[in-house]
């Protein structure tokens, strides 16, 4: 035979008090329900006592009521299940002691109705589900669970689990949870997890039960370490240390604005924004992975284009760090963004970029930069291994790519002596087909740095001489010659330009280049030239 439930009645009070039941005792084990119910206002029920194991559990109230379970110590033990929520307002508050369900926990369970479990100490273990937001059948009230200290341990998490039902999980402050499972679902109303720290431990995580669910995971500060994770939704992280050990596959929205992830296998079939913080792993990219933002971003890892998965950079996009780029279609479309590569002991990784880079700029899938082919007169793909010693700042073991001035062979952003100079000492200038770089001169990835490439300096109009000669008088009465540098004089009253190369012998290409075409080759005379250049 059932025992009739066991009802808790009038205003606030203790749990051993036994004025207040429906069956003049304390709830006993052998009780099937107990409930706890207020029928106007708020009332608060103080848990003074350890408590036999129930078989269940009600929080609930009247429209217009709340009913509140306070645990501040002692062991509160229930067989089957605690349903908070089941009508009006139902809420459990535990700031300590040991409460163990060995069934299931339900919050908001039907609707027009809300439930609450707040813990901030204590420990909380949920054998079976716990359900935040929704029941067993198909619909479901407002669920919220705050966790800002403690420890959780709940075998399945399961957040908006019916149709209509939404529901919120808070973790914060030095709150633990440990789940088996955790699935945001998101039916029909929101699902949401926000963590601004603590820890979060799971075995699976899901955000979202299906494609177009109503489901977000906010983390902004604190630990969350999966085994394996599924995105059909919406998951931002702006802080913190998201860690996964097997394998993420993403169909939804991620976004990483901030704080590190971490993913033994990463699989991309949506949107992957990475426009800050760190990411760790290997991106197998099926969908659109965008990088770059306001912060730097570091790419310790790989990241594959297949099947027609598009990588691009953030227009504007600061840093960004990456260990690795493999290219099995498409292409990387750098805009106006530094790239930075690193290869530790790869040592034909340079070449690899370089065929990327000459690749993306003939039109293929490789690397590029819309910036660049907005404007090929004065931009090229720039590019240098630190190796090499001819960017400031740039380690060994990095290759820098970026949008650059043709001509700045140093990259510093400026194209001038420093320039010329590091071209005399690469020493490549009509050497033959070799392999030749950026840093050497050759701008038109042939391998060769020739007049092509010097021409190329020239047309663009990116020197800039950082000691111009004087000007001349109107007379026409050249400076005074300086051994060893080139110099030249105007005379405004012809338009006369003279050439003094005071004894300077390896000039072999000579670029006369007016903004206004003024220039008359047939009026022009060159001598002690090897080769003469009338433009």
């Amino acid at each position: 035979m059932t025992a009739p439930p066991d009802a808790y009645i009038g205003v606030s009070g203790n749990w051993s008090d036994v004025t207040r039941w429906s069956l003049a005792r304390s709830p006993q084990s052998i009780d099937n329900n107990v409930r706890l119910s207020a029928s106007g206002g708020s009332t608060v029920v103080t848990l003074d006592t350890d408590v036999p194991a129930l078989q269940r559990l009600y929080v609930r109230s009247a429209v217009g009521s709340t009913m509140t379970l306070s645990q501040a110590q002692h062991t509160l033990t229930v067989a089957n299940e605690v349903v908070v929520g089941d009508s009006g307002v139902g809420a459990i508050v535990q700031s300590g002691g040991i409460h163990s369900i060995n069934g299931s926990l339900y919050l908001g369970v039907v609707a027009g109705a809300s439930g609450s479990y707040s813990i901030s100490g204590g420990s909380l273990s949920v054998s079976n589900r716990a359900v935040v937001g929704g029941g067993t059948g198909n619909s479901g009230g407002a669920g919220v669970f705050n966790h800002s200290g403690g420890s959780v341990t709940i075998g399945t998490l399961s957040i908006a689990a019916a149709g209509g039902a939404s529901g919120t999980y808070n973790l914060d402050g030095t709150g633990s949870l440990t789940a088996g499972t955790e699935q945001l679902q998101g039916q029909s109303a929101r699902a949401i997890f926000n963590q601004l720290g603590g820890v979060n431990q799971a075995v699976e995580l899901m955000v979202g039960g299906y494609a177009g669910a109503h489901a977000t995971y906010n983390l902004s500060g604190g630990v969350l370490a999966v085994g394996r994770e599924q995105v059909m939704s919406l998951f931002n992280q702006s802080g913190g240390s998201h860690s996964i050990s097997e394998s993420m596959r993403q169909f939804g929205t991620v976004s990483l604005s901030g704080g590190t992830l971490s993913a033994f296998s990463f699989e991309n079939y949506g949107v992957f924004n990475l426009t800050g913080g760190t990411f760790t792993g290997k991106i197998s990219n099926l969908g659109v992975v965008t990088l770059g933002g306001s912060g730097a971003v570091v790419l310790n890892g790989t990241v594959e284009n297949v099947n027609g998965g598009i990588v691009q950079f953030a227009p504007n996009a600061s840093s960004i760090t990456l260990s690795s780029l493999s290219l099995l279609s498409g292409a990387f479309d750098i805009r106006n963004t530094s790239l930075q590569l690193s290869y530790g002991t790869n040592s034909s990784f340079l070449s690899n970029v370089r065929a990327m880079i000459a690749a993306g700029v003939g039109g293929g899938a490789g690397l590029k930069s819309s910036t660049v082919n907005a404007d090929p007169i004065h931009q090229g793909m720039g590019y240098a291994d630190g190796t090499a010693g001819v960017v400031s700042g740039l380690p060994a073991g990095q290759i820098l790519v970026r949008p650059a001035l043709l001509g700045d062979v140093n990259l510093d952003g400026t194209v001038n002596a420093t320039d010329i100079q590091q071209l005399q000492n690469r020493g490549q200038f009509n050497h033959g087909p070799t392999t030749n770089g950026w840093i050497d001169g050759d701008f038109d990835f042939d391998d060769v740095v020739n007049n092509v490439d010097i021409r190329t300096i020239a047309l663009s109009g990116n020197y800039v001489s950082e000691s111009p000669a004087p000007a001349a008088a109107a007379t026409g009465s050249p400076p005074a010659p300086a051994s060893g540098q080139v110099t030249f004089n105007y005379d405004p009253a012809t338009g006369d330009v003279t050439v003094h190369l005071n004894g300077v012998a390896n000039v072999v290409d000579l670029h006369l280049v007016s903004s206004g075409n003024k220039f008359i080759p047939a009026k022009s005379t060159f001598t002690s030239f090897a080769t003469t250049t009338r433009a």
